[in-house]
Order: C-alpha cells, then structure tokens, then sequence
C-alpha cells in the first residue's frame, strides 16, 4: 500500500467512526491466525525475527541474545505463560469431574462395670463423578472467551517483544554509525598532524610565517574535542546495547567495532498490503478484548438458564479392609440446577456489559485511526528521508571537489590556509552528514517494521 492507499483507507474509517457503534460485531474468525503455544522464550510463535530482512549476520547474532536473555521479555513471557495455564484450567472444567475419599477409623471402648475392652473398626470408600451438559452452549462461550484472553495476553507479550527489539536494532545502527565516525575522524586527524609537520618544517625554513600554522592547530584541536565526544557516545551506546543483550561489554565491543559500516536496506517498503495493521500487537490486543466484551452480554443471560448435570459413584464400607471391593454401592444420578434469579442484578450486570461493549469497540476503532495514521507518517518520514539523502550526497560530492580545488589554489598561493581549512571542515561535515543519514533512514526502517508489527515479507 502506498501513502495515498494509506490516506484514503483513514479517510473511509474517519468517515465510519460518524456512524453509530454497530450493536453486533462478528470478529472471531479473525484471531484464527494466533499462534497456539508460547511457552518458552526460545519457542518459534513467541517470536518474528523481523530484523534478518537487513540481511545483516552480526545483528542477527546479537538479537539472539537480546531474546534470549533480556529480562524484560522473560517476565512478559511468563505472564503470557501464567493466561495459558489459567486457560488450559478452563478447558479442564468441561471434563468429568472426579472426586474420591477414603476413610480408616479405630474405636476403642472400656466397660466401667466389668473392666473389658473392645474394639471396633472401619473403612469406607467413595468414588464419585458429575458432568455438566452443555445446553446452551455456555461451557464453550467461557472456554472461547479464555482463549480470547489468552490472545490478548499473547499480543501484550508481542508488544513487549517489538519494542524491545526495535529499540535494540536502532541503537545497534546508531553504534556503527559512532564507530564509523570515530574511523572518518582519526583519519582526518592523522592527516592534520602530517600536515601540521609539514608546515612547522616549512616554517624553520622561513617560507611561511607563525600566523600560517595556526588554522591547522585550531583544526586538530577541533578534530580531537570531535574524537573524544565521539567516544563518550560509543561508550553510551554500548552500555545501553550490553543491557538489552546481557552480553559483556569487551566481548560485545569486540564483536562491534570490526563491522564494517555498511546498510541493506530493503526497497519495497513502501508496497504494504491493506491489512498490514493487524500485524500489530496493539490491534491484536484492542480485537481480543472487544471480541471478549461483546461476548460478555450473552454469558450473562446463558448463566441464567438452568444446568443438567449427571452424576454417577461407588461406595462401600466394612470393618475389613479387604472386603471394600466385594460389594460396593453404585449410584447414578441426574440434577438440575435452576440459578438463583434477580431481575434487579440481572439488569444491573447487563448494561454494564452493554457499557463496556461500547468502551471496547469505541477503543478498538481508535487503535486502528491511530494505527493507519501512525504507519503513514513513518512512511512519509522514510521517503522524505531518502530524497533528502539524495541532496546530501550531491552535496558531499561538491564539497569534496570543492577542497581538491581548494588545496590547489593554496599550493598556488592564491588562498590563505585559513580558507582552505575551511574548504576541508565542510568536506568533513558533509561526510558525516552522509553517516547520519545512512542511519537515521535505517532506524526510520526500524520503525516502520515496528508500526507494521514485525512484518518481514513487506
């Protein structure tokens, strides 16, 4: 989808939200693509290793270390653990349910007048089970309703996952872009000091005068306050990526700084079917939840209506242990419970549920405004991002002409050594304007993947 797809699609929802909130919405056919288990961080469904599309094998190494070993995504994952073990509980509830006791008794009595003691013993057994029939449906709209939950806590664990490693990739191209600059640097200042060489032997000879040297001192000074700037930023950015990862800082730093400086960048971003926005975990959640509300209402009226349960046992009990068995006591049974009813309660819990209905879809409808125009603007950020590239490159082009030039016309004596120091500061600027620029279109990628929810095939 392109930016005007994009723009017209928000323009037609915009439009709908006008319309009053429909009083029935069908959306369960729609969390079919769920994965089914998540029960480990190292468990394919948890994850979508959105990153490989930079086809980038040292960062591909280091996600793996961030899933695998940051907290955070540890926690977010147990708790989704937790929501589908409650939900297996559930499941477990529509089972025939077995209870069983066992009972051992010994009974001593004196008799006061005669002075004898007897004994008496006991043992008794009994082994039931009940079933409840699931007339109206009722037993699979709250197994249905925890699975719709578990979806939701499935798609907050995503959302933890997503930010998580978006911030991890960012940060891992904002280093190669520290450490290309610190390279670009230290060139530029070993350059300077050969050149300063050359001029302080020029100035032993009496070719030039003092004033001549002092543009290129005040260019290595400048070069190296860039140098240490430069290398509090590498510090900084390591530290935050040894966090995300748990992965010691030499090690790490090792790993890092022999990279070589260069972006993959996928083209066909911008081509994003209509439906990508369902990708995204915050979407996932809003759905799961509004298809939990509106199924609410219709619980409430089914847990009014009565319940058929069977029942069925077996018992027996003698004073010996071994003849429990010989003959026991079958039992069968068939109930039916009628719920206690008030058409007062019954009211109250049902325009709470006709509320929340409302507050789930109202919510939902704004995720997904929020969604499409989230995803436009980073669209448009890229693309503004690349046509800028463009000039900056041309302009990095000029200004190195501009220096070469530079550098002829002082060896010609035509120009101070002031302007051409000059001529060479803004060939160096606009080098790192390139660097910048590199990175900031592949952190603008990172947050369209992001926007998209992990989507790799785009």
């Amino acid at each position: 989808m392109t930016i005007k797809s994009l723009s017209l699609v928000l323009a037609i929802l915009t439009l709908s939200a006008c319309q009053t909130v429909p009083k029935q919405i069908h959306l369960s056919e729609n969390l079919n693509n769920y994965p089914k288990k998540c029960t480990s961080i190292d468990d394919e469904s948890c994850n979508n290793n959105w990153w490989q599309a930079f086809d980038d094998p040292v960062l591909n190494h280091y996600m793996h270390h961030v899933i695998t070993h940051n907290r955070e995504l540890s926690v977010a994952t147990l708790t989704l653990q937790k929501a589908i073990f409650n939900h297996q509980k559930i499941q477990d509830n529509k089972k025939i349910m077995i209870s069983s006791t066992a009972l051992a008794n010994q009974r001593a009595q004196k008799s006061l007048a005669t002075g004898e003691t007897s004994t008496t013993g006991g043992f008794e057994m009994n082994v039931n089970a009940s079933w409840e029939i699931d007339l109206w449906g009722k037993l699979a709209l709250q197994q249905n309703i925890s699975e719709w939950e578990t979806h939701a806590s499935h798609a907050d664990r995503q959302a933890v996952f997503m930010s998580l490693t978006a911030t991890a990739v960012r940060e891992y191209f904002n280093f190669l872009g520290i450490v290309q600059k610190r390279m670009d640097n230290q060139q530029a200042l070993n350059h300077q000091q050969k050149q300063r060489q050359f001029l302080q032997n020029q100035l032993k000879l009496g070719l030039i005068a003092p004033a001549d040297t002092v543009p290129i001192e005040q260019t290595i000074n400048n070069l190296r306050q860039t140098a240490n700037n430069l290398v509090q930023q590498q510090h900084e950015s390591l530290t935050t990526l040894s966090l995300l990862s748990q992965i010691n800082k030499n090690d790490l730093e090792n790993q890092l700084n022999t990279h070589q400086f260069a972006f993959k960048l996928p083209e066909n971003i911008q081509k994003l079917p209509m439906n990508v926005i369902n990708n995204r975990p915050d979407i996932q959640a809003q759905l799961s939840r509004l298809t939990v509300s509106l199924a609410q209402k219709n619980l409430i009226k089914k847990n009014q209506y009565p319940t058929l349960v069977f029942t069925a046992g077996a018992s027996s009990q003698h004073s010996h242990l071994l003849d429990l068995l010989k003959v026991p006591v079958l039992n069968w049974g068939v109930s039916l419970n009628i719920p206690n009813f008030n058409a007062k309660d019954y009211q109250h819990h049902l325009n709470l549920a006709k509320i929340d209905e409302h507050i789930a879809t109202l919510h939902y409808q704004d995720s997904v405004y929020k969604a499409l125009a989230d995803v436009q603007n980073k669209l448009k950020n890229l693309a503004n991002l690349k046509q800028n590239h463009q000039l900056i490159l041309t302009a990095e082009q000029l200004a190195q002409q501009q220096r070469s030039h530079q550098q002829k016309r002082y060896e010609l004596g035509f120009i101070s050594a002031r302007e051409l120091e000059d001529s060479k500061e803004q060939a160096r600027q606009t080098q790192t304007a390139v660097i910048d620029s590199l990175v900031n279109q592949a952190q603008a990628l990172v947050n369209i993947y992001q926007a998209v929810g992990g989507v790799v095939d785009l």
